[in-house]
């Protein structure tokens, strides 16, 4: 008697074996994945597949998908399907059975087994402090790395922030989605872009596995501001003509440091001041610095002048005012009375000339005044070949009556012998309004004999 095709077809796994489907380790609420194959060994008959289903206590660990079986499988034909598993909690998972039914044929099973393991990631590092960052500015993102020092793959299920100022901080990249293998590691990246200026906190929650690793974060919202004092600089009256200079100071007062690029005077009458000596442009201030600006007020007309005096950062411009009053200039100063009269002599440097007889002393002119008179009295020094000293020959004493930049001369001596070396002037002057003034002059003269020997004095 013939035997049934359905009784001779065998549903067998394949490779054909009884061991179970050892999953190893996996991370806890994270998965892992094994694939099967189904084998129809007979050559003439084929097999109904009617389901596929785990057994046991622990079935909800498992999980069966995708198949590629189809309800009928063929002579000889084969199928693959997936089984996860899919860990709850950490410990040995083995109470659960594979089942796929195969009507009328008894159901094919396999043990099913894992080790669920906890999430073990390592943050570094755990605080992150971002100091100081302008407001409403942002500064830059900084980064906090993700190492998987557990002994099974984990995947990084969710990233968020929380806490009192989390809108301060930004997600700008996460590592959430592929898993890790032990031993690698992802980027965070955080951005803090503060509102206010103040310390800010909240905290970086990395979850996996059930898990929460925190960060803590922290940043303070900076302000950069300076004060300029005083303000306003005020010159007070000043005569036309002339100049003042003052000092003004510019401390930095915020929590950042301030950058100051330029210092400028700016509107107004911008034209009587001057900044004349710049210690802020290029200048970094850090809280509580300061620096100076001298400012000097030259007033071009008479009546109140006003301009700003602007200290410009990456901000706003920060700005004092600049005032003054331009007065009429008062009338030239009177001499002194006890001021001595003086003359003074413009002439070429090196040895006086004698020229038709006369000594050629420049271009005299008053000092102080238009005219003056002065009375001159001249000694000349002869040196006498032989002679161990030279003799001194009282000169013409002589009247001017100087306007300004008169050429003078005096008389030479007639009638000695020797050579004149030497001429001593003595010049009285008076004026009105000065005192009568004495001056002594010694000037030496280009060589010229004398034609009679003096007589030597008694």
């Amino acid at each position: 008697m013939a035997i049934p095709a359905v009784a001779q077809a065998t549903l067998q796994f394949s490779p054909n074996v009884t061991t179970p489907v050892a999953f190893g380790s996996t991370t806890v609420m994270n998965s892992s994945e094994q694939t099967l194959t189904l084998t129809n060994t007979s050559t003439t008959a084929s097999e109904n597949i009617t389901g596929m289903q785990i057994t046991g206590p622990e079935a909800s660990q498992f999980g069966v998908g995708p198949t590629f079986c189809p309800p009928t499988l063929g002579p000889g034909a084969s199928c693959n399907f997936n089984v996860r598993f899919n860990p709850s909690h950490a410990g040995v998972i083995n109470a659960a059975q594979l089942q796929v039914n195969n009507n009328p044929n008894p159901p094919l099973t396999r043990q099913l087994n894992g080790m669920g393991v906890a999430a073990n990631l390592s943050p570094s590092p755990t605080t992150m402090d971002f100091e100081t960052v302008l407001v409403d500015d942002g500064g830059e993102p900084k980064s906090i790395n993700v190492l998987n020092m557990g002994s099974a793959p984990t995947q990084v299920n969710q990233i968020d922030i929380t806490g009192p100022d989390a809108s301060a901080f930004r997600l700008e990249g996460n590592c959430s989605g592929p898993n890790l293998a032990p031993g690698q590691s992802c980027a965070v990246s955080v951005r803090f872009d503060p509102h206010d200026p103040r310390v800010h906190n909240a905290t970086l929650h990395i979850r996996a596995g059930g898990s929460d690793f925190p960060v803590a974060l922290t940043g303070l919202g900076g302000v950069a501001e300076i004060a300029l004092a005083p303000d306003p600089l005020d010159f007070g009256n000043v005569a036309v003509g002339s100049s003042v200079t003052k000092t003004i100071t510019a401390r930095s007062v915020g929590n950042a440091p301030f950058q100051a690029f330029v210092a400028v005077v700016a509107g107004g009458d911008v034209g009587d001041m001057r900044i004349v000596r710049d210690m802020c442009s290029v200048r970094l201030l850090f809280p509580t610095q300061q620096c100076t600006l001298t400012v000097r007020f030259s007033p071009s007309a008479v009546g109140p002048a006003e301009a700003g005096l602007a200290v410009i950062g990456e901000d706003r411009p920060n700005i004092a005012m600049l005032r003054g009053n331009g007065v009429a200039a008062a009338g030239p100063p009177t001499p002194p009375a006890r001021r001595k009269a003086r003359v003074v002599f413009k002439r070429k440097r090196g040895p006086a000339r004698i020229k038709h007889g006369r000594v050629k002393l420049g271009r005299a002119t008053c000092e102080g005044t238009p005219s003056c008179t002065a009375t001159v009295r001249t000694r000349f020094m002869v040196k006498v070949p032989g002679a161990r000293r030279p003799y001194l020959v009282q000169g013409r004493s002589q009247k001017w009556t100087l306007p300004r930049k008169r050429p003078v001369s005096i008389p030479v001596p007639a009638g000695v012998q020797g050579t004149l070396s030497r001429v001593i002037v003595t010049v009285r002057a008076s004026a009105p309004g000065f005192a009568t003034g004495t001056q002594r002059k010694v000037l030496s003269l280009m060589p010229v004999k004398a034609r009679r020997r003096p007589r030597p004095p008694a």
